[in-house]
């Protein structure tokens, strides 16, 4: 009789005397070498070339199912298949030693890197959720009363906190991966859920952002938007954003700092490594007209129905931004002609100004903009007074 060493696992304790006695078995089972099923398996285990060794584990597979050794080769083979990356092998026993010990946590954990190298994203996370539990319990085996058990319950609790870390650091490598909005925020929230102080929480806001633009949902990107500051300051197109929500909520003075945070950022910032010279030049270009858009904007709504000098400088400032948004052209570019046009009809102090009210009034009311009908309204007004 031979007593094996278990392969390419951990070892895992459970719970009872009878699942005890089944994880010796599965771990490492006393085998007579000397029968025919032994010698097979023997031979398996001796063999150094992982080719044959997976073709021996097979071929016993195929003559011995139903023998008591059959639990240990299936642990071995899926441990043999995750080295190979073969992952559907890795999922058929893997379930195959799920069936007969749902506790085996290491059988769970080769799934969890089966099910993401498949990118099998239904099955990941139900599969991740009911796994968890396991690894909690696993990790958190109580300690031994024997110091010849340490060795093993040590095992048994790295096996388990193992399984955890992979857990997490699957739910945020799908998330990253993930083209379905409404997948990707599904697997954050997991993520956050389950471990709240993971080491990955501080990624997940750009991933947020992602989401929820893609899934329409305003007022959380601007929220994510936020959070993804703190690690990312300098991101124009967040600071941008937020200037621009700020002051759809009427806070002018948030509004004002996000805009020329903007053009300050954008003064500094050196050009990406992996941008063109031209299309860095034009995105700086684009994002420093839209934050002179904003601060244009945020001088009309502060200069109320007097303030001719907020007018003025509104003015200058929208002009700055003129020639990017035109080129850019849509909902922007009709914004600001509202807004210039506004900036005309409060300075039309001598009547002088008229037709430049007329005319960027025009352009507001034939442009889809959140204004257009505000548009088409003064330009009614201004042609029945003339």
């Amino acid at each position: 009789m031979k007593k094996l060493l278990p392969a390419l696992v951990l070892l895992c304790l459970l719970s009872t005397p009878a699942a005890a006695q089944l994880q010796e078995d599965i771990r490492n089972p006393s085998i007579n070498t000397e029968s025919a099923e032994g010698s097979l398996l023997n031979q398996a285990i001796l063999s150094e070339d992982p080719t044959e060794k997976v073709q021996l584990l097979e071929a016993f597979v195929e003559k011995y199912a139903e023998h008591a050794y059959i639990r240990y080769v299936y642990l071995q083979l899926q441990g043999l298949y995750v080295e190979q990356k073969n992952f559907p092998k890795v999922l058929e026993y893997g379930k195959k030693l799920v069936a007969v010990a749902p506790d085996l946590i290491e059988a769970r954990d080769n799934m969890t890197l089966a099910l993401f190298g498949t990118q099998d994203w239904e099955a990941l996370l139900p599969h991740m959720l009911a796994t968890k539990p396991i690894a909690d319990k696993t990790a958190a085996t109580p300690e031994p009363e024997y110091e010849d058990e340490m060795p093993m319950w040590e095992a048994v609790t790295g096996a388990g906190a193992a399984a955890n870390r992979n857990i997490e650091y699957h739910l945020y490598a799908s998330a990253f991966n993930l083209t379905d909005a409404a997948q990707k925020v599904t697997y954050l929230d997991t993520l956050i859920e389950h471990f709240p102080d993971s080491q990955y929480a501080k990624l997940t806001p750009p991933l947020y952002v992602t989401a929820y633009q893609q899934l329409g949902d305003f007022e959380k990107t601007i929220h994510y938007m936020e959070l993804a500051l703190e690690s990312d300051p300098d991101n124009e197109s967040y600071l941008y954003n937020l200037a621009d929500s700020s002051l759809r909520k009427g806070d002018t003075a948030k509004a004002r700092e996000y805009a020329n945070r903007v053009v300050q950022v954008l003064a500094e910032k050196p050009k990406p490594d992996t941008v063109a010279e031209e299309d860095w030049a034009r995105h700086k270009e684009l994002f420093t007209a839209l934050s002179k858009y904003t601060l244009g904007r945020v001088l009309v709504v502060e200069g109320g129905e007097s303030d001719v000098e907020k007018f003025r400088e509104s003015r200058v400032l929208l002009r700055e931004a003129e020639g990017p948004l035109k080129a850019q052209g849509g909902a922007a570019y009709g914004e600001l002609a509202y807004y210039m046009g506004v900036c005309y009809v409060k300075l039309d102090i001598e009547g002088d100004n008229i037709r430049a009210a007329t005319n960027w009034m025009g352009i507001a009311a034939k442009t889809p903009n959140p204004y257009q009908q505000q548009a088409q309204a003064t330009l009614a007004k201004i042609r029945e007074s003339q």
